[in-house]
């Protein structure tokens, strides 16, 4: 059975979801039928990664490039290959890079997005001529049409959530016609209860038996709010004695995370664990996975912690309230609201049986909406399009 070249373009700010939706989909090459090589635009953990997973065989290239003919030379030694954009954000790439892939003589060019953009910037709200033109080619028309260029540039955008997909089409002008939404997945064989003795993983964690425990995985950037969690589990404590949180992940805000969590005294209370290869000891070890992210594009952690059984709950953000859509498999809080999510965990620590019934419920639906292998099919039939 042929196989296709399939070059994925991305550019890393750490290791999130969008690294891990890459990793997983190289980890199935051979499943996907695919001949995989990634071009990371910046410096990536990628090699190691791969040589981690057993695929050190897959080529890494690092590179930097910023004009369109560099762009143009690297894409075409693999001419006629399916090049992949792998967006950590709207807009990451310029739109002339999608056209330096459609020149180099790729066979086929495809984004996926893996966080909901942001808001288009308001109308010049001057009048007369002067407001006529700047609505016609001041800096938002020029703005708006750079992004919607490039969705017209791809033969398909893939977005990771119906949000993400409203956002770039009613938004942005993408073309609807071209614009998928396919939702992420996971391994539901590797997301799953070990079996081992709950309280001997606690154990492993320096977490006591006795305690409730608290677990967010994310990178630690500002988007995810962790600021929010902390001023939580601070207007909790004096109530609840037993509380503690374990915040999985790295990122660029960790000192400044660290530094709030001392002023509000919960050096006895919250750990940051930075990031794990593996996070299912701590999925593991939970009794609340929680997250207060402003913005997403999907919720991989979430998902992942869903299929571990784990009462969740999540700010009703575009990609939460998708995955979260069928009663009784978490709770939605409002975002940016420490209040609002205090609310909601102590609805969980208090409802003991609900809770039990709510991580049942929530393994159910990632079995029948969230493996990865029925989304892998759906990429599959998008990279092999003929057209």
């Amino acid at each position: 059975m042929s196989r296709e070249r399939v070059l994925f373009v991305t550019y890393p700010f750490g290791w999130g979801g969008a690294e891990k939706h890459l990793e997983d989909l190289i980890v199935r090459a051979d499943a996907m039928r695919v001949d995989p090589a990634i071009l990371s635009l910046s410096p990536s953990t990628y090699a190691a990664a791969l040589q981690r997973m057993g695929r050190g065989d897959v080529p890494v290239r690092e590179a930097t490039a910023s004009t369109f003919g560099a762009y143009r030379r690297i894409f075409a030694e693999f001419r006629a290959a399916v090049i992949v954009f792998v967006n950590g954000k709207l807009n990451l790439f310029p739109w002339w890079v999608y056209a330096a892939a459609r020149l180099s003589g790729a066979r086929r060019v495809v984004a996926i997005e893996h966080l909901q953009g942001e808001a288009p910037p308001a109308q010049p709200a001057s009048a007369g001529l002067i407001g006529w033109v700047r609505r016609l080619i001041g800096w938002r028309a020029r703005h708006m049409l750079r992004i919607k260029a490039a969705g017209h540039l791809c033969h398909r955008t893939i977005c990771v959530s119906h949000a993400v997909r409203r956002t770039a089409v009613e938004d942005y002008g993408y073309p609807a016609g071209r614009t998928v939404t396919v939702h992420n997945g996971i391994d539901l064989k590797y997301y799953r209860r070990s079996g081992i003795s709950r309280d001997e993983v606690r154990a492993g964690l320096g977490i006591e038996s006795g305690d409730q425990l608290l677990v967010y995985i994310a990178r630690l950037g500002s988007l995810k709010r962790i600021d929010i969690l902390l001023r939580t589990v601070a207007s909790m404590s004096s109530e609840r004695p037993a509380l503690k949180c374990m915040i999985v992940g790295g990122g660029p805000a960790e000192k400044e995370l660290k530094d709030q969590m001392l002023a509000l005294g919960l050096a006895d209370r919250v750990r940051f664990v930075g990031h794990q290869d593996d996070v299912r000891p701590y999925l593991e070890a939970a009794d609340v996975y929680v997250t207060s992210s402003e913005r997403e594009g999907f919720g991989l952690a979430l998902v992942e912690a869903m299929a571990y059984e784990i009462p969740c709950v999540a700010t009703n953000i575009g990609g939460h309230d998708e995955i979260l859509s069928t009663p009784g498999t978490g709770v939605l809080v409002a975002p940016g609201s420490a209040e609002g999510l205090a609310r909601g965990i102590s609805y969980v620590l208090d409802h003991p049986s609900e809770a039990r019934a709510m991580g049942v419920a929530a393994r159910r639906v990632v079995e029948e909406r969230f493996d990865i292998d029925r989304m892998v099919a759906q990429l599959v039939d998008i990279f092999m399009a003929r057209r």
